[in-house]
């Protein structure tokens, strides 16, 4: 008979009352456990990522044992009684580990219930048939999650031809699963690829740990045990984050950088600084002014710099080093850990990896242009290609007398921000009157480290990055009469010094007659005066120079 009935006369009426199996779902698995922390494909996770896992599902709450029992005569193991299930659970450091421990073969379950009586099923697991390693699909989204609306998590499809199982958790407490057995109503199938959050299980600004399961089944039996399904089956786990949004956001980006400094002073390339040119920047720009109340970042050594505001909006720290090796000696190749105390989003900490890289210096290719602008037009500034990646960030500012009076986007995600493909931006007219003088900047940054994830709608940014600083003029304006002196032949080469407007661009031509004049150069003036030598031609037994300003 399928099920107990127990009889009871009351006059002429008979009562029938059936009594349901004891258990919803039972069986065991051998899998291999999974790790998802980005949009490329989950790795096992370290330690001990193979499980050997039994387990009865329970329609009533007084089951009182279960056991399994391992092929050719083997131990017999408890399950643990837990509120609705019993489980053992099995963890390896290795396949091979697993296997030994319990071998493919012919298990005996059994299983003792208040209703049902003892019931011992066999069940048989061959082949090692494993599911694909289930890989969420919408990842990023699913570390920005609107909690205000129902989400629907996805993945790679398909996975297995059986059963998919998801859960939810709000640190060790289960706030959502899909159906837990292939039978319940909804369950979904080894062809499904989504389930849909409800926004009522989500609350802002909230870290969750998900678990997506594929089962292969190898084996079952419903023939022993009425009323209960069985499974012996190969699954495969994968476990990963799910991030809520905040209703503000406190923080745009911020991140750790190591940079050298050069200068550029004429059409060649930029020199290094002389002036500590390598340093390591930290910063941290909020959404607004009250958002971000302190910043820090601990180095590799431990020693904890904290961040002072800088703007509005900006905190900063900064340190600068003669060289590359004292630079690296006080700053590692290492991890970086911030902490940033915000006033929506509570306290954040996130760790940064700053590893090596090689980031091109920036030069200034219209050399020339720049230094003879027409200041009632605008002007577009080039610079060589960096051969950056859309990653990668470069800002340009523009300063006059210690005062910013232009800057590109400063942030990556800002409306006007280049990022590393960038070779030109476009200065608007009037940003200099005649003859006026500005200080350009251009900072590029490569990334080695990326973080979107930790913190929701905040960028996480580590990198190497070079700053070429130059001066660059308009045209017009007082102009200061250039006069050459100190005329010598040095080495074979002809020098004379030229007093000039620092900046300003200068053209040098030579004759010999007149009537025909050479262009020798065209070059702006370093400083006041500057020294300028050119290999005279030694057929030539005159030669009269003059030097006019742009």
């Amino acid at each position: 008979m399928n099920r107990r009935v127990v009889a009871v006369v009351f006059g002429s009426c008979l009562l029938a009352q059936a009594y349901a199996a004891d258990v919803r779902l039972f069986g065991f698995s051998k899998g291999e456990l999974y790790l998802q922390d980005g949009v490329g494909a989950p790795l096992l996770v370290s330690g001990a990522p193979y499980e050997f896992r039994a387990f009865a599902l329970l329609t009533v709450t007084n089951l009182t044992a279960a056991t399994i029992k391992l092929p050719n005569n083997g131990a017999t193991k408890a399950l643990t009684n837990y509120p609705g299930y019993l489980e053992r659970k099995e963890y390896y450091a290795s396949k091979q580990s697993l296997d030994l421990a319990d071998p493919n073969g012919t298990y005996t379950f059994t299983v003792q219930g208040p209703q049902s009586g003892q019931k011992v099923v066999n069940l048989t697991l061959t082949s090692d048939f494993y599911p694909v390693v289930p890989h969420i699909s919408n990842y990023a989204a699913a570390q920005a999650i609107d909690p205000a609306a129902d989400f629907l998590l996805r993945w790679d499809n398909p996975l297995t031809t059986d059963f998919i199982q998801v859960k939810i958790f709000d640190g060790s407490t289960l706030i959502f699963q899909s159906p837990d057995s292939p039978a319940g109503p909804g369950a979904l199938t080894g062809q499904s690829n989504a389930v849909a959050i409800p926004k009522t299980f989500l609350s802002q600004g909230k870290t969750y740990k998900g678990q997506i399961v594929a089962w292969h089944k190898a084996s079952g039996n419903t023939t022993t045990y009425p009323g209960a399904q069985s499974y012996a089956a190969y699954t495969r786990q994968t476990e990963f984050t799910l991030k809520s949004l905040w209703n503000v956001s406190d923080v745009r980006w911020f991140g750790v950088a190591k940079k050298t400094r050069y200068i550029q002073t004429s059409i060649l390339a930029p020199s290094i600084a002389t002036d500590n040119p390598y340093e390591f920047t930290a910063f941290a720009d909020a959404t607004a002014g009250p958002n971000l109340t302190a910043a820090a970042v601990q180095a590799p050594s431990k020693v904890i710099k904290n961040l002072a505001a800088a703007t509005a909006t900006g905190w900063r720290f900064s340190e600068k080093f003669p060289s590359q090796a004292t630079l690296q000696t006080a700053y590692a190749n290492a991890s970086y850990q911030f902490s940033l105390q915000t006033l929506h989003n509570g306290l954040q900490q996130i760790t940064l990896d700053l590893s090596p890289a090689v980031a091109a210096v920036p030069q200034i290719s219209n050399w020339n242009e720049v230094n003879a602008i027409d200041p009632s037009k605008g002007f577009t500034l080039s610079w060589n290609a960096l051969g950056g990646a859309t990653n990668d960030f470069i800002q340009v500012r523009i300063s006059k007398g210690g005062q910013l009076v232009f800057q590109s986007g400063d942030d990556p995600s800002a409306a006007n921000a280049l990022n590393g493909t960038s070779k030109s931006i476009s200065l608007p007219a009037g940003l200099l009157q005649p003859g006026e003088t500005c200080e350009c900047t251009i900072t590029f940054l490569k990334a080695v480290d990326l973080d979107t994830f930790s913190y929701p709608r905040a960028l996480g940014f580590a990198g190497y990055g070079t700053e070429t600083t130059a001066t660059l003029r308009a045209r017009g304006g007082t102009v200061r009469v250039p006069v050459l002196s100190a005329a010598k032949i040095n080495n074979g080469l002809m020098e004379f010094e030229i007093d000039a407007d620092p900046g300003r661009l200068y053209g040098i031509e030579g004759t010999s007659d007149f009537r025909s004049w050479q262009n020798l150069a065209l070059t702006n003036a370093p400083s006041n005066p500057f020294l300028f030598r050119f290999q005279p031609n030694p057929q030539q037994k005159n030669l009269i120079l003059r030097v006019y300003a742009n």
